[in-house]
């Protein structure tokens, strides 16, 4: 347990938000934990269909069973281009096979954030629509979203959108990272729904959902 003091002053950047600056005091209480421990199983947990968690591993038994038993059902997955692509048109996949085989074997789904930059390839990765029609044709099954936009950018949005950035996407991606008040998230949800909807109105194709990836 953690308990955290602050001074009685806002963020300088966001007067409804106190940042780290704003600590003057922390205590911490140790606990005693065996990393090696099964966890106890949280008995009659449903699964939440559209509740994940975000994890940098690949491997760890231990940790998938928590997760599991919390009662998630997805799990988050950033996906290096130059990880898995060291050399050119040879592709690595072995260790994300292994944890989505071992989600799988759980009853988690797995959802990957591909992307970021290859040295391999000056140009830089391969733009949103290309990417989307190739993941489709390696497998028809796959669920695709476009890349998520870090906080709402409703005009580079709509942009890609009229470009056809999102063509054959089976939803639109958007990272609600928190740059503003909590209470604004619900007015900023609905503005992105309007312009994706407004896109889509315009060529009568149905209107895609928004994926908080």
């Amino acid at each position: 347990m953690e308990v955290l003091k602050f001074r009685d002053q806002a963020s300088p950047y966001n007067p409804h938000r106190l940042d780290f600056d704003g600590i003057t005091f922390l205590s911490a209480r140790g606990e005693s934990l065996d990393p090696a421990a099964a966890p106890a199983p949280f008995a009659g947990a449903p699964t939440l269909d559209n509740l994940g968690v975000n994890i940098h591993f690949t491997r760890d038994d231990v940790a998938l069973d928590a997760l599991k038993g919390s009662g998630i059902a997805w799990l988050r997955m950033d996906l290096y281009w130059s990880g898995i692509e060291k050399a050119k048109g040879v592709y690595d996949f072995s260790a994300d096979d292994a944890l989505v085989a071992s989600a799988v074997a759980r009853g988690l789904k797995v959802h990957f954030i591909l992307g970021y930059a290859n040295p391999l390839y000056e140009s830089g990765p391969p733009r949103s629509a290309a990417a989307i029609a190739g993941v489709h044709a390696g497998n028809p099954a796959a669920h695709v979203s476009t890349g998520g936009v870090s906080e709402f950018d409703w005009p580079f949005v709509g942009k890609i959108l009229a470009a056809g950035g999102s063509a054959d996407a089976d939803a639109i991606g958007v990272h609600p990272y928190r740059g503003d008040v909590p209470e604004a998230l619900i007015d900023q949800i609905l503005l992105l729904k309007t312009v994706v909807r407004d896109a889509y109105g315009k060529s009568g194709a149905p209107t895609p959902p928004l994926w908080d990836t």
